[in-house]
């Protein structure tokens, strides 16, 4: 793409550099946010989904080359695609990660959310959470409690047999999920108002 670039054309048309580049990441980004919490995921996962789809990608750049092939774009548009596509070779600062919770789920962490979510939780009880990769129930609670930034331990009962066992002392042998224990309490699959009065008598919330 270097070779390909003009550089003037960042004195010429800076400010069409600089508006297609925050318009098609305010509108990628803004569609992955809407979609993500359609489907009810945490803001934190939302926020990931968001902005690493808001990019333009190397199918775009195919594109444009086929418009100047076929003169559908000019050559200054094309100068700019360019560029516009050369600051997002530099936004990879962004640190979007796969953080493994019984499944892949997206997170989203950066350094000064971190911090927060360290300083907050210094000192607390920890909940536990026994659930399934594939329990939507199970991921909801996941998604609530990471949106909180509460910490918590994720135990899979079908892979962990010392899981599984826990569980089911609580249920005379039955295995119940998702199960969230914290001190001396426990919940079978809670409400949201449910986990969150749970959460406040442990000053977590």
């Amino acid at each position: 793409m270097g070779m390909l670039l003009d550089y003037r054309v960042f004195i010429t048309d800076f400010h069409w550099i600089l508006f297609w580049f925050f318009f098609t990441m305010l509108v990628k980004a803004s569609a992955g946010i809407i979609a993500a919490r359609t489907l009810k995921l945490s803001w934190k996962t939302s926020l990931a989904t968001g902005f690493s789809i808001a990019q333009i990608g190397e199918f775009s750049f195919v594109l444009a080359q086929s418009g100047m092939k076929y003169q559908l774009i000019s050559d200054q548009n094309y100068q700019i695609f360019l560029a516009v596509s050369g600051f997002y070779s530099f936004d990879e600062r962004y640190p979007f990660y796969s953080h493994q919770c019984g499944k892949d789920t997206a997170t989203f962490y950066e350094p000064a959310f971190k911090k927060k979510k360290e300083d907050s939780l210094m000192d607390k009880p920890i909940i536990k959470l026994y659930g399934t990769g594939w329990c939507p129930k199970s991921a909801n609670l996941r998604n609530y409690l990471q949106s909180k930034w509460i910490d918590f331990e994720d135990y899979n009962v079908e892979t962990d047999e010392k899981a599984a066992r826990e569980v089911k002392k609580l249920y005379d042998g039955q295995l119940k999920f998702p199960t969230l224990i914290l001190g001396t309490d426990h919940l079978k699959n809670p409400s949201i108002p449910e986990l969150n009065a749970l959460l406040k008598k442990y000053n977590l919330l």
